[in-house]
């Protein structure tokens, strides 16, 4: 059941998408009058992050169907998962479970290890390892981590089900769950971030990244350096989605929730060695994503300078 991935839309950075699947039966409905739900685990890109591993000990759903009780999705562990690794692919978590009709407010995923490799360094939750038994530099602090779990943000609060068959499509988002420790213990912290849409009703944002008239990359970080190092993002309220862009300069964010979202990029790429690469960009302030559409728009590289480290 798990370490299945596929490919889904090529770049996917989205953030936790829900994600209606074909029906269990052939007139759309599941055996009994239950409905069945799948889940599928992907992630946005997470800057300077090089590998975030986590293991899943349990998932379940908790709503109005019976108060107070909990729908196990998953009671057993996924083993360390690499999160940095799924991003343009999803991964099977649990596949055809049946669920008992009703609303659910809550989906939460309960999380037992946890390790995390940036700048070359290992940080690891207290009790946890690398899998390749790589030595702690540091510790992961998870105060979120608790046995109600993480809980998922839902669309509309809830979601409901009934006697037919949907898929979940869970983004876990590295790149805002994750953070430097703001005192001076040198620790980072994993505040998980999940967010959640109908798949069926979401839209893409695509376009290109170019470079303007006599406008070069130049060379940081002890190498050259290439459109990929840019990273477009769009904004809804407090949801920031970002695509990683080809080596033509191609990017797509996909799993986009319908809205108007403003457009932004990350002005600025810390490399290991200290250097520092800035971007400068004209684009589109905001695009329109509609239900099942695909919305446009083109960035264009005004500026791009490396900031020696010490400078």
């Amino acid at each position: 059941m798990f370490g299945q991935m596929r490919r889904s839309f090529g770049v996917l950075t989205v953030l936790l998408a829900f994600s209606l699947a074909l029906a269990a039966c052939d007139d759309g409905t599941a055996p009994g009058g239950e409905g069945t739900l799948s889940l599928l685990l992907t992630d946005a890109p997470g800057a300077d992050i090089e590998e975030a591993w986590v293991e899943i000990t349990g998932i379940y759903l908790q709503g109005t169907f019976v108060a107070g009780e909990r729908v196990w999705l998953l009671e057993e562990s996924t083993g360390l998962i690499d999160l940095a690794q799924l991003s343009g692919i999803t991964m099977d978590l649990v596949k055809d479970v049946a669920v008992p009709p009703g609303v659910y407010a809550q989906l939460n995923i309960v999380i037992g290890d946890a390790v995390l490799v940036a700048g070359g360094n290992v940080y690891t939750k207290p009790g946890s390892s690398h899998p390749d038994g790589r030595p702690s530099d540091g510790l992961l602090e998870c105060p979120s981590c608790t046995e109600t779990g993480i809980k998922v943000n839902l669309p509309g609060g809830a979601v409901t089900l009934e006697s037919e068959s949907k898929i979940l499509v869970l983004d876990f988002d590295v790149s805002q769950s994750y953070g430097l420790d703001a005192g001076l213990s040198g620790a980072w912290v994993m505040d998980p971030l999940i967010n959640g849409s109908d798949f069926q009703t979401t839209g893409t944002i695509q376009g290109t990244v170019s470079l303007g008239q006599d406008v070069t990359l130049p060379a940081c970080g002890g190498g050259a350096t290439a459109l990929s190092d840019f990273l477009p993002m769009a904004i809804l309220d407090e949801i920031q989605r970002s695509g990683d862009v080809a080596d033509d300069g191609s990017y797509r964010i996909a799993f986009v929730e319908p809205g108007d979202y403003s457009l932004s990029f990350e002005s600025q790429v810390s490399f290991d060695n200290g250097d520092v690469l800035s971007f400068d960009a004209t684009h589109p302030a905001s695009v329109s994503v509609t239900s099942g559409g695909v919305a446009e728009a083109d960035y264009t590289l005004v500026d791009a300078s490396c900031t020696p480290s010490g400078s």
